[in-house]
């Protein structure tokens, strides 16, 4: 049986409007990501990676092409079905957390599940068992602004992975931590890649990050290119 990737992405553009004339971000992008590859996309800052990102995971759609999960075309889908397939099979992980504060750690974990239906009882089961392994078993009942940056991302990254999404989409999520908190976001990244075969896709500036991919992906000038890490430091330095 032949390997279907987790995500392709072809001929893929993203035009946006603009006084002097349409500014073309995504110009044909092709990409293949295997499932539970782990990949990283870097680039200069305003070049399009979290647009791209945004492409990938069907939070918007692109001008020209076709995004495939697993065979599937994601964009025949109608905007109602994809909201909802988002939510079931995708994990978005972001560089602000996008916890809602009126809400405690667990609750806000457990509303993936909620939003889907699911039985309130195995989502807390689910939640609770995710937390304990991020190592927030003390926090569940903490208000988000309680928690430490380094604790809320983790609590996002369990909000994440709550359904078991076969994709997880991260956009600089070590953006806004300290150095320490920033690795500990790392290797939960690559245990969670490990433990559940999850492929993952990164935006990062990170180089301690890119460095623990299994590719390196740089965007620029509307393209994706293949970089080693040695030529993403010169290109960096």
């Amino acid at each position: 049986m032949a390997r279907v990737p987790a995500i392709k992405a072809e001929g893929l553009r993203k035009v946006f409007p603009h006084p002097e004339g349409e500014l073309e971000i995504l110009k044909g992008i092709e990409l293949t990501v295997w499932p539970g590859e782990k990949v990283a996309i870097v680039g200069p800052s305003g070049v399009g990676k979290t647009t791209l990102l945004q492409l990938l995971g069907g939070l918007d759609r692109p001008t020209e092409g076709r995004i495939l999960h697993f065979g599937e075309n994601i964009l025949d889908l109608s905007d109602e079905a994809l909201s909802a397939y988002r939510n079931r099979h995708l994990g978005f992980v972001f560089q602000f957390h996008y916890l809602l504060p009126e809400f405690d750690t667990l609750e806000n974990v457990m509303l993936p599940g909620l939003l889907a239906g699911l039985p309130r009882p195995e989502i807390r089961r689910r939640a609770e068992d995710l937390l304990s392994r991020l190592g927030l078993s003390e926090r569940l009942h903490h208000r988000i602004n309680d928690l430490s940056g380094g604790e809320r991302q983790r609590a996002a990254m369990a909000r994440a992975l709550l359904l078991e999404p076969r994709l997880v989409l991260a956009d600089e999520p070590t953006g806004n931590l300290d150095a320490e908190s920033a690795r500990e976001v790392t290797e939960i990244l690559l245990q969670l890649n490990q433990k559940y075969d999850t492929t993952l896709v990164v935006v990062t500036h990170n180089m301690e990050l890119a460095a623990r991919m299994d590719r390196i992906l740089r965007l620029e000038a509307g393209k994706l290119k293949e970089v080693s890490f040695e030529k993403l430091v010169s290109l960096e330095a």
